[in-house]
């Protein structure tokens, strides 16, 4: 759960809107883009667990879909490139998020949500495309897919049914091989589901600091503000 504050200068004062979030809610109609206009937004986040955290932009009227493009993401300097990768905060610490929207042809209201899972270790949840080629006791997969958008050095997958999880060493995006440190111990299988655990960012502690740090800033003219 986490609290964010967002100060919105209007003539004669300016007004403030709040959200707790616990597990997931948005926080209010922070943005707002005229049809076609690109917008950039800064605002805090004082978090108050220690958990994996994901952030993502949904129209604030509950619609489904938007025609909105969400440029960027990004917690404390992390990119999150998708709905399922997150991020790991501590508890009773301030993040700036940095997001960046463009509109479609119509004009957009957009809320900024999160949630955030207490201690829990995430199973690999993100379906990839296509399937793989899996030889016993190999290190090499053959996908049916170009999946080098998908993945990268360090990735956690799922592939079939087996208990391991394996840990990406490269993709090969013109032959269309997948390298894992771990070997496949099942049968050979020319067709095989592939899952991604998401990504999980950890804040340097360089980026980390109290939430009272910002309470300063309550009285400040600055167009982001942190309040309780």
């Amino acid at each position: 759960a986490a609290t964010l504050a967002f100060s919105k200068a209007l003539a004669g004062g300016g007004v403030r809107v709040s959200a707790a979030l616990l597990p997931v809610q948005a926080a209010g109609v922070l943005f707002e883009l005229q049809p076609n206009q690109r917008k950039t937004w800064d605002v805090f986040v004082r978090t108050e667990h220690t958990g994996h955290h994901k952030f993502w932009m949904a129209p604030i009227d509950g619609a489904a879909s938007s025609s909105a493009d969400i440029e960027a993401i990004l917690v404390a300097g992390n990119a999150l490139p998708s709905r399922s990768d997150g991020i790991l905060l501590r508890g009773d610490r301030s993040y700036e998020v940095h997001v960046s929207a463009k509109a479609g042809v119509e004009p957009e209201s957009l809320a900024l949500y999160w949630e955030v899972a207490l201690g829990a270790e995430e199973g690999a949840t993100m379906e990839l495309p296509g399937t793989l080629v899996a030889t016993q006791f190999s290190h090499t997969f053959f996908t049916t897919h170009d999946l080098s958008g998908w993945l990268a050095r360090g990735d956690q997958l799922q592939i079939g049914d087996q208990a391991t999880m394996f840990t990406v060493e490269a993709y090969d995006s013109t032959h269309l091989i997948l390298y894992t440190f771990e070997p496949w111990r099942g049968s050979t299988n020319a067709s095989v589901a592939l899952l991604r655990r998401p990504r999980i960012a950890r804040v340097p502690s360089s980026r980390i600091f109290p939430a009272s740090a910002l309470e300063p800033l309550a009285g400040s003219p600055l167009p982001v503000q942190l309040g309780q």
